[in-house]
């Protein structure tokens, strides 16, 4: 299977645009250090799940999951658990924390046979109840959903699709 991500318009760069835009999530947070030794890590990670993705080995709900959404239809959620992080709290001290990092694809077998685009990064919040973090879960969903919408017309303006 192709993998495409949505935000590359340069033909042989999908797989390091997606695992730099996983990258920035990680590191979104002020309070996070980037460490080179574990930057590569993650980023070699992210990479061996979009290689196993694009030879159809990934693990099913492990490292992919599908979604149905009642207003759009299938998706698939790449994931990665228990990636862990460096932090800082307000007095500069540093922890090691694990978290949880989830790409929204989606496949279509109709219009575009043995082809992933990929929509949506984010780092899975867990909320203070099962309902919270469900919602916030879905609000991610909807995000990738407008994205497909927004861009799907014209194949997202990616070289290969276009």
């Amino acid at each position: 299977m192709a993998f495409y991500w949505h935000a590359c318009h340069t033909q042989g760069q999908h797989l390091d645009q997606a695992v730099d835009a996983l990258t920035e999530i990680v590191y979104r947070p002020a309070n996070r250090l980037a460490n080179p030794f574990q930057r590569a890590a993650l980023r070699g990670e992210f990479r061996a799940v979009l290689e196993a993705a694009q030879a159809g080995e990934l693990v099913p709900v492990d490292e992919v999951k599908l979604i149905q959404s009642p207003s759009f239809g299938t998706l698939y959620e790449l994931r990665w658990n228990d990636l862990r992080v460096t932090e800082t709290d307000g007095n500069g001290h540093r922890r090691y924390c694990d978290v949880m990092v989830r790409l929204i694809e989606s496949e279509d077998p109709h219009s575009r046979p043995f082809t992933a685009v990929g929509l949506h990064v984010f780092e899975k919040q867990l909320g203070s109840s099962e309902y919270e973090t469900r919602e916030l879960q879905n609000n991610e969903i909807t995000t990738a959903e407008k994205i497909f919408r927004n861009g799907a017309a014209q194949g997202w303006d990616i070289p290969e699709l276009s």
